[in-house]
């Protein structure tokens, strides 16, 4: 256990923490209990309170954090960096309307550093505010052009300028100047978000807000090694009402089975022009589905436009599972199957209703080659038979079946009018 002499400095405990961490000497909770000590010695200091916010911060004890840089800001109201960093904590809570009150007393204190007016953009973006946060956004770019070093603005004596990222508590504190030599990260015009992890997808959307009419292609990273590339491009209602462009920005993705099985691992995604992760990212991921051993399904070929086959649970044949369906990666479909197959039920007993059949949309039959992967629930793992493929040409068959079908039953609807 490190000791802590009383004759040191404030500033002497915080350069002895930073040594000892950055030489591994230390992990982050046993900061936590370093500048715990360090109080007792100096219990009016506002930067050992907040530094022991950031320490707290590190090990995810959030609601701890916050009382930390609460006491720093009670000892020195004015330490506007201890504003900030409530503001981020508050951020990570989604509690967004203290987050905003907490940046707000960070631009008031000191209005002339760059990263308050960005983090003000980035709470108003989480709150769907898109214009007001362009106006943070903007300010924050002007700021740091006109700025020409961000290390002369007067930080309260702070031995290391601070910013973190928005994502993750456990992140790594950034300086000013790196910040500045970073600057195409921290800055990019793209706004967006990972909003969920469910099983084996990824959800969640991508904008360009100088380039709206363009679809983002956007990068996996699996520490650090990429795995895939995609595009965001799905119609998202809730978007286009926020006044986001066309709301063709959302993204639905599977991750392949092979990457699901080596988690947990951090994963990552970027715009392909930017490094700057998407927001909420950067985290860990773990693979947890619905999928069982006992469960069972296959796929069977395609026939008048349709995706047919069936899926069950040989250790509860009275449930009834979802199904969803993927092309290249892409989520299409979550449905249940609930149809009921004479073939399945002589077979399993049960109830009998273990089938799914669902109609391809038009705009995959072109006659170009596009293959689908059918998943147990919100797994990675395919029924047997998946993927299913409609070849070059196949479309023309399904397409005049199709008619064909239409036809007959206009046939059957005319006969029957009087």
């Amino acid at each position: 256990m490190t000791q802590i002499t009383t004759q040191k400095t404030t500033e002497e405990f915080i350069q002895e923490c930073e040594y000892l961490k950055e030489k591994g000497l230390i992990d982050e909770a046993e900061a936590v209990s370093f500048y715990k000590r360090a109080i007792k010695v100096h219990k009016n200091s506002c930067k050992l309170h907040h530094f022991l916010g950031e320490a707290l911060a590190a090990n995810n004890r959030l609601d701890e954090a916050i009382d930390a840089y609460k006491k720093a800001i009670e000892i020195n109201p004015n330490f506007h960096w201890s504003h900030h960093c409530l503001s981020l904590v508050y951020l990570w809570q989604k509690q967004y309307d203290q987050a905003i009150k907490s940046c707000q007393n960070s631009i008031q204190t000191n209005s002339k550093i760059a990263p308050f007016y960005d983090q003000m953009g980035r709470i108003l973006s989480h709150k769907g505010e898109i214009e007001k946060a362009n106006i943070f956004y903007q300010r924050a770019l002007d700021i740091e052009s006109n700025t020409p070093d961000l290390e002369e603005i007067e930080l309260e004596n702070l031995l290391e300028d601070i910013c973190q990222s928005e994502e993750s508590p456990k992140q790594n504190l950034m300086t000013k100047k790196q910040l500045k030599s970073d600057k195409k990260t921290e800055y990019c015009s793209v706004f967006g978000s990972l909003e969920e992890i469910d099983g084996c997808i990824l959800k969640g959307w991508a904008w360009d807000y100088l380039n709206p009419d363009k679809s983002l292609t956007l990068v996996v990273y699996k520490n650090d090694e990429e795995i895939f590339r995609f595009q965001a491009n799905c119609f998202r209602e809730d978007l286009q009402k926020l006044g986001i462009g066309t709301g063709n920005y959302g993204f639905a993705i599977c991750l392949p089975l092979e990457i699901c099985q080596q988690s947990p691992f951090n994963l990552k995604i970027t715009p392909e022009d930017f490094d700057s992760p998407l927001n909420n990212s950067e985290k860990i991921f773990k693979y947890i589905s619905d999928y069982k051993e006992s469960f069972q399904g296959n796929c069977e070929p395609i026939r008048d436009g349709k995706i047919k086959g069936w899926v069950l649970d040989n250790g509860n044949l009275d449930s009834k599972l979802d199904i969803c369906i993927y092309e290249d990666h892409k989520f299409m479909i979550r449905k249940t199957a609930n149809l009921y197959r004479q073939d399945i039920h002589k077979w399993k007993k049960g109830h009998g209703c273990y089938g799914f059949m669902i109609d391809i949309p038009p705009i995959f039959l072109d006659n170009q080659k596009y293959s689908f992967s059918i998943c147990f629930e919100n797994s990675a793992v395919e029924l047997d038979n998946s993927p299913i493929v409609i070849n070059e040409g196949q479309a023309s068959s399904i397409l005049f079946k199709t008619m064909e079908k239409n036809v007959r039953d206009f046939v059957r609807l005319a006969q029957k009018l009087p």
